[in-house]
C-alpha cells in the first residue's frame, strides 16, 4: 500500500482471504487512499461467485498504529456503513498487560501505552460490533490456523516478548 503500513494479504483455495495485519503511518489522506485500494485489490480479485470480498481471518501481529490503524478504517466504513465485506474471524495476541517498545523493553510513556491499549480496545469492539457473528481468537505460540489450502504457525507472539523481558 502508499503508506509505510504494514499489511499482507493472501487468497484462499476457495477465493476468500487472509489478512495479517493491516496499519499506516497515520496519515488521513493516506488511510482513506489505502482503505480504498485494499477493497478494490479484493473486489478486483475475489470469484465471480462471491456477491462480496469474504475474509476468512483478519490476524494482528501486534497493536502499533502501523499494524492496526488502517484495519480500524477499513471494517469501520466497508463492515458498518457500506456493508461490502464480510469478515468470519479476528486473531490476535496483544498481551495488553504489558506494551512493550521495539527492543522489548516495557514503555514507561504512559501516553503511548494509552494509545495502543485505546487502538486495541477500538479494534475489539469494531470487529464485534459489525461482526457479531466472528469468532475472537486469541493465539499463542506454537499454535496453527488453518484455512482452505493454508496454514498459519504461530511462532511467537507479544506475550514471549513481554515475558522475557519481564524475566530479565
Amino acid at each position: 500500500l502508499g503508506s509505510a503500513g504494514m499489511m499482507y494479504v493472501a487468497q484462499l483455495a476457495d477465493g476468500k482471504y487472509v489478512v495479517v495485519d493491516g496499519g499506516n503511518s497515520g496519515s488521513i489522506t493516506t488511510d482513506e487512499y489505502d482503505k480504498e485500494r485494499l477493497y478494490q485489490f479484493m473486489v478486483q480479485h475475489k470469484p465471480s461467485s462471491m456477491a462480496k470480498p469474504v475474509i476468512a481471518c483478519w490476524i494482528f501481529t501486534h497493536p502499533d498504529a502501523d499494524h492496526i490503524k488502517l484495519a480500524n478504517s477499513f471494517v469501520y466504513f466497508y463492515g458498518y456503513k457500506q456493508k461490502d465485506v464480510e469478515v468470519e474471524s479476528v486473531a490476535y495476541n496483544f498481551a495488553e498487560e504489558f506494551l512493550c517498545d521495539e527492543d522489548g523493553n516495557a514503555t514507561q510513556d504512559k501516553a503511548t501505552d494509552k494509545s495502543n491499549k485505546d487502538s486495541i480496545a477500538l479494534m475489539k469492539q469494531r470487529f464485534t460490533d459489525y461482526y457479531p457473528t466472528a469468532p475472537h481468537y486469541n493465539f499463542h505460540s506454537g499454535q496453527s490456523l488453518s484455512f482452505k489450502g493454508m496454514t498459519i504457525e504461530i511462532l511467537q507472539t507479544e506475550e514471549d516478548y513481554s515475558r522475557a523481558a519481564s524475566e530479565s
